[in-house]
């Protein structure tokens, strides 16, 4: 089973009001210690695909229930957010 864990600390606002872009998000993960290694790309939800409750995810891998996950079904490690994360709108034409 693949699982994840909810955030344990509440989302907070930027406290400039800014929306910021990604790649901002990135250097600043990186400006505090965050590694993000160069197979890892960042996304805005576009298409809606996650719930009102959901507000990342990590790559979707799809297996039957008891097979093992290798990284070799991952074809690329891609997680999505939504804009709300970054100070922006829920959709890009809000």
């Amino acid at each position: 089973m693949v699982t994840g864990q909810y955030p344990k600390r509440e989302w907070r606002d930027n406290p400039d009001g800014q929306i910021r872009t990604i790649e901002e998000a990135v250097e600043i993960a990186k400006k505090h210690g965050v590694v993000i290694p160069d197979d890892i790309t960042f996304h805005f939800d576009e298409s809606g695909e996650l719930h009102k409750d959901l507000t990342a995810r990590g790559p979707r891998v799809d297996k039957p229930c008891g097979e093992r996950v290798y990284w070799s079904d991952l074809e690329a490690i891609r997680y999505t957010y939504k804009r709300t994360l970054c100070g922006g709108p829920e959709t890009a034409d809000s």
